[in-house]
């Protein structure tokens, strides 16, 4: 079994105003995986990184930095703003 990880970063465009997958990394990837397993009789499992989908919303909310209890209420609220945003990348990629 593989386990392939794409980063963020080429998955996106960084210096996009919006959140905007990078099609043509995208597609170049997919045939890259689809021609080695052609070749391989391995099972894949793929993950990928945030990019400018995720590291936005995170970097907004400081998530992954400590917190007080009180802060708890707006660390929810960038959790799931941080959560949306990777599943939109999320659905990209997997369509």
């Amino acid at each position: 079994m593989i386990i392939l990880k794409i980063g963020g970063s080429i998955l996106t465009n960084k210096d996009s105003a919006e959140s905007e997958v990078d099609t043509v990394s995208l597609k170049r990837i997919a045939s890259e995986i689809k021609s080695s397993l052609d070749k391989s009789s391995k099972e894949l499992i793929i993950v990928h990184g945030a990019g400018s989908f995720g590291h936005p919303p995170a970097k907004k909310y400081k998530i992954g930095e400590a917190f007080e209890l009180s802060e708890y209420p707006q660390k929810r609220i960038g959790f799931c703003e941080t959560q949306n945003a990777v599943k939109k990348l999320n659905m990209y990629i997997c369509e």
